[in-house]
């Protein structure tokens, strides 16, 4: 795949020598490129067309305008980093809509005094005590998660690496 930024009349011409070139090889075809015109990506799929005597007489061109793909792309790429960031950063800790733990990062593992074996597959209520659970605020808590709303505070929760202090602050 290639692609090209700011073509250029002699870019132009470059390119379509390079692309008769690759073209006059059976091998090369089905050819792809794509041409960047400032926010604009469009992508070029070059495909021969099969001649009555086995050679082939022209190429069948497609465009397609990509230019969503690749923002999308991009934009993908920077959330990535960022949610990167945050595991690098911050103690991190993952769950399925019903409250089972997905997985955590060595911060929060580590901040919480647990190895990841012994939550993976629990149910956040560990992380609670009694009076907790059984409340209605906590039932609360999760179909508003459910129902995919933000929820932020601060909300204790119980750790063994801290048996003289058993209540933390976490964020959500």
């Amino acid at each position: 795949m290639k692609s090209l930024e700011n073509v250029s009349r002699d870019s132009i011409k470059t390119l379509a020598s390079r692309l008769l070139r690759d073209l006059d090889s059976p091998s090369a075809l089905p050819y792809e490129t794509e041409f960047k015109f400032d926010s604009v990506t469009l992508r070029a799929r070059f495909n021969s067309i099969d001649g009555s005597s086995g050679e082939s007489p022209g190429y069948f061109i497609t465009w397609d305008d990509i230019s969503k793909q690749v923002r999308l792309s991009e934009q993908y790429a920077d959330f990535a980093g960022q949610v990167e960031a945050i595991g690098k950063s911050q103690a991190v800790i993952e769950f399925e809509m019903d409250g089972t733990v997905i997985t955590a990062n060595d911060r929060f593992l580590d901040a919480m005094g647990y190895h990841l074996e012994e939550i993976v597959g629990q149910h956040h209520r560990m992380f609670v005590d009694d009076a907790t659970k059984q409340s209605v605020e906590y039932r609360v808590f999760w179909d508003r998660l459910n129902r995919g709303e933000y929820e932020s505070g601060e909300y204790s929760g119980i750790s063994p690496a801290w048996p003289m202090r058993p209540s933390i602050r976490q964020s959500v």
